[in-house]
């Protein structure tokens, strides 16, 4: 995007940080050394946490849980003041969620309680819940003391939700209200994934959440019409619906939208910042996302730093999907400050490269992501069910240099298709009606599509249906079973198809997933069958009985565009297993389904791409996963004389290319609209930009 001086400050490319003060720091934090790092490291916002779970600042409200630390002294006071005096604008950090005994005993009904009553609490302190008035009245109370005190520049809600249901429901008395006047049902009293009523909780819980998130944005604005407000969000593709976040209706209220994706959790993905930033650039509506991105290893360490070139890939990551860097360290006073170059080093390159960053992505192909279907669908197994499909899918597409975005389901109907090749639906069981009739206008009208395993054989509230609700586009119809059982099983390879492009040397690939039993329309081809399980061991006993049945796993139909169903799980393998077939069926599908565009990297598929056109020049983000599959990267493995090649949009002629990162200006060669150039040595990223020569 063009940055133009009449753009509200959120708007702009931007550097935050956020200091988490701990009730100690009063007594120690060095606010002068602070600020003066973040000014070298070009920081345009800080926040810090000003109050709600613990006040670091003399609040004069009553139950306002302030640090015992604090002294004579105002942090909050020194920490704006300084900002200020550096040109940043300041965030005051709430934390909306929890409190200490004296609002509790005062008014146990503001807080969460269980099914017996017993409240619910966490490192002692009580759950606030979102649908009494400490959310309410007593929160709105806090920002208008801080706005009246500080004039800060905005609000950061943070852990504004409620108590994940993982946990407990909420049944205080607020909630068994509401959820009555709104349903006309008394709440569940335990998640029952198989009872309609627990579904409409959830719902329920959405629009709760948004309501309560646009209440503390009009009580921000009326302190202050310019001031901007925005909360966290959880990060992770199944991780915000266990505490009431709806993704795409958030992203309305908020004046710019944030994600966290502080680090690797267990089983994360190295490329979370960019799959949680391509996601929230779907529902944001053209604002800036903002992604968190943690100093601190993780919670098991938070005094850890991250390893230098962890972080150097995690917010490669970041900038390459787009996001701008909110970076968050743990206390005011860091035990651990080895990696405080890397992340000023890192702020310094986005801040003197920010211009090119971000812009319309050039993408053709899209994956998309159906919260319906992890609510509904997923229930409390999401990352089996569904997340280890989305993820596989993914994962596929960065191996084969096939430039992706990630669709929101709800901004399927919000988006022009047209401009994609390809949609992808990774076991996309649940999608709305709206999503539905999207896709298949999008298909009758020539776009490409490639599905798996249950894709819309259930509604939208994971009521079963008898039939795909794209059976029409698959050229496949349900038999009314999927089969499970099917641990060492195989998929035989029939014919020639481009589907199994590359694979002319293997019969067989490996299955061991589910399957859907389908039958198929008369035009349809099934480049894929099932051969049925065997033994494995012994040996001796490890032979197929039965070499192949007429069971589909790949269905090739053209319906308007080109589809590919596959009726089992090689997404879902892939995630698991890490197989390169699959890799390469998942690929080849996308490929036949729709052509669309990809970069020439042969032999380097730990390389994430990214591609983006900004202002007349096309910018090719490339970012170097070597040995990043297992946190933490604690060293680079940088690629030597790595070969590019891509097409140019036809209207880019007589171009010049420079490296960003490391190389400068790069010779190139051309033939027609194909570029070709080899970049001498790519350590962790680097940004290509293609423009005209002057």
């Amino acid at each position: 995007m063009a940055v133009t001086e009449d753009l509200p400050w959120h708007a702009k490319p931007l550097r935050l940080a956020q200091i988490n003060l701990n009730e100690l720091d009063p007594q120690r934090l060095d606010v002068e050394a602070w600020i003066d790092y973040l000014a070298q490291a070009k920081v345009d916002v800080l926040s810090f946490n000003v109050g709600g779970a613990v006040a670091f600042y003399p609040s004069e409200l009553h139950g306002h849980n302030i640090t015992p630390f604090l002294g004579g002294r105002d942090p909050v006071d020194e920490l704006t003041t300084a900002a200020r005096s550096k040109g940043m604008k300041v965030l005051a950090r709430l934390d909306f969620n929890r409190t200490k005994d004296v609002l509790y005993h005062e008014h146990p009904d503001w807080f969460t309680i269980d099914y017996t009553g017993k409240p619910i609490m966490h490192y002692g302190f009580y759950d606030a819940c979102p649908s009494g008035p400490y959310y309410s009245e007593f929160m709105p109370s806090v920002i208008r003391e801080i706005m009246a005190r500080y004039r800060f520049d905005g609000i950061f809600a943070v852990n504004c939700h409620y108590t994940s249901f993982t946990i407990a429901v909420c049944h205080c008395a607020h909630c068994r209200r509401l959820f009555r006047e709104a349903e006309g049902q008394p709440l569940p009293a335990h998640p029952d994934w198989d009872n309609p009523v627990w579904h409409r909780y959830m719902r329920w819980r959405y629009r709760m959440t948004t309501e309560v998130w646009n209440l503390l944005k009009n009580v921000t604005r009326e302190a202050d019409p310019q001031a901007v407000f925005l909360g966290n969000l959880g990060g992770g593709i199944s991780r915000n619906t266990p505490h009431g976040w709806e993704l795409s209706e958030i992203a309305h209220l908020e004046d710019a939208v944030q994600q966290e994706t502080q680090n690797r959790g267990a089983g994360e993905p190295v490329f979370l910042p960019a799959e949680q930033g391509k996601l929230m650039r779907s529902v944001a509506h053209g604002k800036q996302v903002w992604l968190m991105m943690s100093y601190n290893f993780g919670f098991g360490a938070r005094f850890q730093a991250s390893p230098p070139a962890e972080l150097q890939v995690w917010f490669a990551e970041a900038f390459a999907a787009g996001g701008l860097p909110y970076v968050h360290f743990i206390g005011g006073r860091l035990q651990d400050t080895r990696s405080l170059d890397t992340i000023r080093d890192l702020l310094v390159w986005h801040a003197a490269n920010e211009r090119h960053l971000g812009g319309d992505s050039l993408a053709e192909t899209a994956v998309v992501y159906s919260l319906r279907t992890v609510d509904h669908y997923g229930k409390d197994r999401s990352p089996q069910r569904y997340d280890s499909h989305f993820r596989g899918y993914y994962q596929a597409l960065l191996r084969s240099h096939i430039p992706f975005d990630v669709l929101h389901e709800a901004a399927l109907a919000q988006t022009d298709l047209s401009r994609y090749k390809v949609l992808v639906l990774p076991n996309a069981a649940c999608l709305p009606e709206e999503a539905i009739e999207s896709i298949r206008g999008f298909v009758r009208s020539g776009g490409g599509l490639v599905a798996t395993h249950e894709t819309t054989l259930f509604d939208e509230w994971g009521k079963p249906r008898d039939d795909f609700a794209l059976s029409d586009l698959f050229g496949a119809h349900y038999n009314g079973r999927t089969v499970t059982d099917l641990f060492h099983s195989h998929m035989r390879i029939k014919g020639s198809h481009p589907v199994t492009a590359g694979l002319e040397g293997t019969e067989m690939l490996p299955n061991a997933g589910a399957a859907c039993s389908v039958h198929l329309d008369g035009d349809a081809a099934a480049p894929l069958v099932l051969v049925p399980p065997c033994p494995t061991y012994p040996p001796e006993l490890a032979w197929t009985r039965i070499e192949e049945t007429s069971q589909a796993m790949a269905v090739a139909h053209e319906a308007g565009g080109r589809v590919v169903y596959f009726p089992g799980t090689p997404d879902r393998l892939y995630w698991e297993n890490n197989l390169p077939d699959h890799a390469a069926i998942l690929a080849n599908a996308v490929r036949w389904a729709g052509s669309p565009v990809e970069i020439g990297l042969p032999e380097w598929e730990s390389v994430d791409v990214h591609l983006y056109r900004i202002d007349g020049a096309v910018v090719l983000h490339l970012v170097n996963l070597t040995g990043a599959e297992r946190g933490p990267l604690y060293k680079l493995n940088p690629l030597y004389d790595v070969p590019v090649c891509l097409k140019l949009p036809a209207d880019i002629h007589a171009v010049e290319v420079r490296a960003l990162v490391d190389a400068g200006t790069l010779p190139l060669e051309r033939d027609g609209d194909t570029v070709k150039l080899v970049i001498p040595a790519l350590r962790h990223y680097e940004v290509l930009v293609f423009e005209h020569k002057a």
